[in-house]
């Protein structure tokens, strides 16, 4: 952070962000660690649950679980791709809007309003 920030900033403010960072940093650790100790040992209880009431449809599970991560790795690269252009094309309309909305009294001083409003269509 710059100087200037620590200059205006009150010395509790920091120190009680700091702390509350500190803390929600060491909650996340403790979760990232439970969740390392608890899934693989579900995953493993819940194969061999799997394996013990149906051998096939296990193996068979087994072996589509990578296919269709594939499959939904494919379609989430496109659905980014896609929502990038969505949200490019959104903020140019509301760089549009924000452009009509503030320039109000000068488009309406130049009789424009039908030329922004074809502008808008577009």
């Amino acid at each position: 952070m710059p100087i200037p920030y620590f200059i205006n900033k009150k010395k509790g403010d920091l120190m009680s962000r700091i702390t509350a960072d500190i803390l929600e940093i060491q909650t996340s650790y403790l979760s990232i660690l439970e969740l390392m100790v608890r899934e693989p040992l579900t995953i493993l209880f819940t194969l061999i649950v799997m394996f013990t009431i149906s051998p096939e449809l296990t193996l068979f599970v087994i072996l589509f679980i990578p296919i269709s991560g594939f499959i939904i790795s494919i379609i989430g690269k496109r659905l980014r791709k896609d929502s990038k252009e969505v949200q490019q094309q959104q903020s140019n309309f509301l760089s549009i809007i924000d452009e009509t909305i503030s320039g109000q009294k000068v488009i309406k001083s130049f009789l424009s309003e039908s030329f922004f409003q074809e502008n808008l269509i577009k």
